[in-house]
This record gives structure tokens, sequence and C-alpha cells, in this order.
């Protein structure tokens, strides 16, 4: 089946994914967790808009980048960058899906 973004190699989604990459990096940095983003991704997932092994990958990058944050004992985020981060990764699906 088809998904919108997805890691499968013959997808394309090549330089989707490393601007995945720099996403968690900076969601990570404003207070998103992978707590806070699972249903974000489970709602992305169900819709076809991300393949399961997509959400794998940024619940398990994020949750590797949880117990790597120092002092990580749940950085607090304001509700407008945690709106800018998912509208971030909204842009980043969006543009999957425009271009596959």
């Amino acid at each position: 089946s088809h998904f919108g973004l997805d890691l499968s190699v013959d997808h394309g989604s090549k330089s989707i994914v490393n601007d995945i990459m720099e996403w968690m990096g900076s969601a990570k940095e404003k207070g998103i967790t992978a707590a806070r983003l699972f249903p974000i991704l489970e709602a992305y997932e169900s819709s076809g808009m991300m393949s399961p092994l997509m959400v794998r990958f940024i619940m398990k990058s994020m949750a590797m980048l949880d117990e790597i944050e120092i002092g990580g004992n749940g950085k607090s985020i304001s509700p407008v960058d945690y709106s800018a981060s998912l509208s971030d990764l909204h842009r980043l699906v969006c543009i999957s899906i425009d271009s596959s």
C-alpha cells in the first residue's frame, strides 16, 4: 500500500527524511518529547499520511533524544512552540505527499 511519508528506498523521499531528522532536533530543543508527539503520529499513520515504519523511526528517534537530554526531567514547552513544531512537521508530511 502507498503512504504519504515513507522510509522505503523506492519511495523517493530521501531529502524529506533528512528534513525530518533536522526537524526532530529542533523540536526536541523546544521541548517536544516522544510522548507529546505520539498522538499526532498515530493520527498520521491511521490516515495513511505516514507509513508505520516512518512513525516507528520518528518515535524511536525522539525517545532516544529524550534519553540523552541532559537533566531530562520533562522540559516544559509553551503551547505556541508545541503548535509551531507540529505545524512544521505537517508541512514536511504534506511536501512528501505532494512530491509522491
